[in-house]
């Protein structure tokens, strides 16, 4: 649009950071933009008829001087508005949600738009534009495995399916342990719940430590998950290579009605992540190994102090089995599986 008035916003707390006015040819720039950082750009212009038709984006600043190249049209303005609306759900679920890296997901969400070959919103009205922006939400699926490393809190992996969510925090402190020293805490990191609005997660873990929101599709996945004083952005992607992502269960003599748990993240590079808690006999485990695909082997430190190595498993399909055998020789056979729904 020639001539029209474009803000730049920063998303984490929606503050004009600056102003500027397109050219003959409808472009427009900002400079000096701080790493890191999400801003929305929202262009205005008032019409013959007095009606001010709008356009918006999304751009994440890495800091660079290389100029962020970024269209605003209708269909970037119904990602801007879906991805809005999200955020501001979140954040009145946990008040200190913030997101990063938000430019990728929007523009999986304009393909997304895209792909529902539905007619363009009428773009002097918000009221449109949020219709809009309502048939893409609902549009959006996430399933599968979500997995990515979150600083001061490990590997973080999300199991999407059938619109129920389980996920399982890796914490990175306790991984170290078992081939290092350090008491497991008593902790019981894993969040169930059925995905809102309709890829909207607000959740917290079993044991009440963490609170987690987040939004995303079937590619990526942008959250915010907070524990005490300790507080992170999150950012995961789907795993794509067959027979990995997180395996999720429980020991056979237990259930994850009673609050047990076995889960099993068997990564794209071969690295396998353990945590299982067992409610019956109170014993909580953390492993660490390799797996080739089709079997699996991990070290393990539990509760008791006790540790373990090469503790076996094999997956057949979509589940990993397997036996946890205690320092006093007691056998505790498990069972994961890749579509694990919590309710």
């Amino acid at each position: 649009m020639i001539g029209a008035t474009v803000n730049l916003v920063r998303i984490s707390d929606n503050v004009v950071v600056e102003t500027t006015t397109s050219n003959a040819q409808g472009q427009y720039g900002f400079d000096n933009l701080v790493a890191s950082t999400d801003y929305a750009v929202r262009a205005s212009k008032t019409l013959l008829d007095s009606s001010l038709i709008r356009v918006c984006a999304i751009v994440s600043s890495d800091g660079s001087v290389t100029p962020e190249v970024v269209d605003a049209d209708y269909i970037s303005t119904v990602s801007w508005r879906a991805m809005t609306d999200q955020i501001a759900l979140a954040q009145t679920n946990v008040t200190t949600s913030q997101f990063s890296d938000l430019q990728t997901l929007a523009q999986d969400w304009e393909s997304d738009y895209l792909g529902l070959a539905l007619p363009a919103p009428d773009l002097t009205s918000t009221t449109s534009i949020g219709t809009a922006a309502g048939q893409l939400l609902t549009a959006l699926t996430p399933d599968g495995t979500y997995v990515g490393t979150v600083a001061g809190f490990g590997k973080v992996a999300l199991l999407a399916k059938s619109g129920q969510y389980t996920i399982v925090v890796f914490a990175s402190d306790e991984a170290a342990m078992v081939s290092g020293s350090g008491s497991l805490r008593d902790d019981n990191p894993v969040v169930y719940g059925t995905f809102d609005n309709p890829s909207l997660i607000d959740g917290q873990s079993n044991d009440g430590l963490i609170d987690f929101t987040g939004f995303g599709d079937a590619d990526n996945f942008r959250g915010f998950m907070k524990k005490g004083a300790s507080s992170a952005t999150v950012s995961l992607s789907r795993v794509t290579t067959a027979g990995r992502g997180l395996f999720f269960g429980a020991f056979d003599a237990d259930s994850v009605f009673s609050g047990g748990y076995f889960a099993v993240l068997a990564e794209a590079n071969g690295t396998v992540s353990v945590s299982a808690y067992d409610s019956m006999a109170a014993i909580r485990m953390v492993g660490v190994g390799t797996t080739n695909g089709t079997s699996l082997s991990f070290n393990w430190l539990d509760s008791f102090g006790d540790r373990g190595t090469n503790s076996p498993g094999t997956r057949s399909g979509g589940s990993i089995t397997g036996t946890y055998v205690t320092a006093l020789d007691d056998s505790m056979p498990w069972t994961a599986t890749d579509s694990f729904v919590p309710f």
